[in-house]
């Protein structure tokens, strides 16, 4: 409908013709473009077939986004990687399968760990400056935002905490600050939890570093306050229920107002993630994917629009994409993804801070680097 207005002044008439503009909607979307893939086996060959095959369990960027630090199971490989060419620098091996890696705030080291119960910290040489010995294999591992601490968890159930502020880790103490207790076990005659039964999949941090978030094989996601532990406090705070399965993942989104978790299946229940609210424990969305056979990851986009969602398929290959969902679309109720990325056997994601990259890692060997566009529409 169009409206027309006079205005009158003296010898003068001013005509205005004005229409009726429409609500419009804006619309987001994201796409993602190969920049390049590069296998975890020195025959650059897919390992799906053989027996044990080159998994490659964890990578991420380096603070300033020049160089992405990989590790794998099957061949038991760590290995640096310039970013933007996917040119292999160097290449070392643990003595057991590597699981998890990350780097120090500063970009001067990485700390990986795995089945051989052991943290290592390497330089960007290739030489391993540090060890930290641990009771069991650890499965994940992360350094607060300040870089005074590095948080590990074990398949003891343990999440040890360990004092980093030194600039140089040779000065690291070998003993962990904190020692959390995750696991349901943990009143056993012996002290110690049943090695095993409450593995420690992956850690993360607030923001403020005030809390860590953890995902357990005993179905529990824990947060725990750090100004609280210590004195024989564990400074449990939450338990985030939900899960039927192995935790296998977890992440805070940008700003700690969310908590993403997925699961294994386990007793009939089939694989599924979940969002709860950080500080209340509220469960907000809970999604299952029955085609996965085990939800190996979940990591936000760094705008915090967006849930990136991945496994291992099944044994038929009849499925395991890469889910990416709104989150305001999953607190609404929205069940279907926004896209499907149609790459297989996920093991790992990691984001460049902009949110302009990404590296995923693959239970098939790969190593691959994403180029990440976001556009807003209106519609």
């Amino acid at each position: 409908m169009k409206r027309i207005l006079f205005i009158l002044f003296p010898g003068f008439v001013f005509l205005f013709v004005t229409g009726c503009v429409k609500n419009k909607n804006q619309v987001d979307s994201i796409e993602f473009k190969p920049l390049w893939v590069k296998m975890g086996d020195e025959d650059c060959v897919l390992d799906m077939e053989v027996y044990r095959p080159t998994s490659v369990e964890s990578a991420e960027f380096s603070p300033d986004e020049k160089l992405i630090a990989s590790v794998s199971k099957g061949d038991d490989s760590i290995r640096l990687w310039e970013a933007d060419s996917g040119r292999q620098i160097w290449k070392k091996y643990a003595e057991d399968e590597t699981e998890c890696v990350t780097f120090t705030r500063d970009g001067k080291y990485f700390a990986t760990g795995g089945e051989d119960k052991l943290v290592r910290i390497w330089n960007l040489e290739g030489e391993v400056v540090k060890q930290l010995e641990h009771v069991a294999s650890i499965e994940g591992l992360r350094f607060s935002h300040n870089g005074n601490y590095l948080a590990t968890g074990n398949e003891a159930g343990q999440v040890n905490i360990w004092d980093t502020k030194d600039k140089n880790p040779a000065n690291w103490s070998s003993e962990p600050r904190y020692t959390l207790i995750h696991g349901h076990d943990q009143d056993l005659p012996n002290g110690k939890p049943e090695y095993g039964h409450s593995d420690i999949n992956q850690v993360d941090w607030t923001e403020d570093d005030k809390y860590i978030v953890s995902a357990s094989r005993n179905t529990q996601v824990k947060l725990w306050e750090v100004d609280s532990l210590g004195n024989g406090r564990q400074g449990l705070k939450i338990v985030y229920e939900g899960h039927h399965g192995s935790s296998k993942c977890v992440r805070l989104s940008p700003g700690d107002s969310l908590v993403a978790s997925g699961c294994g299946r386990r007793d009939g229940y089939q694989s599924g993630f979940g969002l709860w609210d950080t500080f209340t424990g509220k469960q907000l969305a809970y999604i299952f994917l029955p085609k996965l056979r085990v939800l190996e990851t979940v990591e936000f986009t760094p705008n915090g629009k967006y849930l990136l969602v991945g496994g291992t398929e099944f044994e038929d290959k009849s499925d395991g994409n890469t889910y990416i969902y709104k989150v305001n679309e999953l607190i609404n109720g929205k069940t279907e993804p926004a896209k499907v990325l149609e790459v297989h056997h996920q093991e790992y994601f990691y984001f460049s801070k902009d949110g302009s990259k990404l590296v995923s890692s693959h239970q098939d060997g790969s190593l691959r680097v994403w180029e990440v566009s976001y556009k807003s529409t209106l519609e």
